[in-house]
């Protein structure tokens, strides 16, 4: 697992989300959740910005992981 992954999974965590709910309100599939959790494939920036949008997290967060645990 590669740290965007760690830290994409880490804010789903942090908002209480399941992964499945996490797909619904972005409109993906929840396969690609945990293809994206797993670091088994990148998702498209779009689908940064609304997992950006929907877990309360900058874009910056999620890449390099600057306050998300």
């Amino acid at each position: 697992m590669n740290d965007i992954a760690r830290n994409v999974k880490a804010a789903r965590r942090n908002r209480g989300l399941s992964q499945e709910q996490a797909a619904i309100e972005i409109g993906c599939s929840t396969c690609s959740v945990q293809r994206w959790e797993q670091g088994k494939c990148c998702m498209s920036l779009q689908m940064a910005i609304n997992l950006s949008r929907l877990y309360n997290v900058s874009l910056d967060e999620l890449v390099y992981g600057k306050t998300v645990k």
